[in-house]
């Protein structure tokens, strides 16, 4: 018996202080943190190195072809990705702009070549269709563009973001 009526006390007090501490609590109180969206862009983080996907060779820079194929934007190996760019793209010799052959599967990624940096390094600005974003309630897809600046094997992320419509 005495047993039964502590064990009665102690789930009263347990239920209790529960619902005075949740019937108190409210919204302003600054004791509740706000879910926050959160961008989640892989290697495409600001500060990143990404190293190349495939080697990109210093004669090669002018292709945007060969840019594209050094950047980690394949949903395929990169010898399939090789492929189905010289097979199906545009010439990125000459041009300041050039989007990848889009299928089912790949995103067409839009590159745009930008003024060298002011030590002579190459820059280009990615442009991706889609990117998942993680919210309180699941997650959105937005495109985003990130701007990399070249680097001994691989790239530097100078900014990325979600691409404002």
């Amino acid at each position: 018996m005495k047993s039964s009526l502590i064990t009665l006390f102690i789930t009263t007090s347990i239920l209790w202080l529960g619902c005075t501490s949740c019937s108190t609590r409210t919204e302003d109180d600054g004791l509740t943190s706000k879910p926050e969206n959160i961008l989640r862009l892989g290697p495409f983080t600001e500060g990143n190195v990404i190293a190349d996907v495939n080697p990109l060779r210093p004669e090669h820079t002018r292709d945007l072809r060969e840019v594209a194929l050094s950047l980690p934007i394949w949903e395929s190996d990169s010898e399939a990705a090789m492929e189905w760019v010289y097979k199906y793209s545009e010439d990125g010799i000459h041009v300041d702009e050039w989007t990848n052959p889009a299928d089912g599967a790949q995103h067409a990624v839009t590159l745009k070549r930008l003024e060298d940096s002011a030590q002579g390094q190459l820059r280009v600005e990615v442009h991706h269709p889609s990117l998942k974003i993680y919210t309180p309630s699941g997650g959105i897809y937005y495109p985003w563009v990130a701007i990399l600046e070249r680097r001994e094997g691989g790239w530097l992320v100078e900014s990325a973001k979600k691409k404002e419509s």
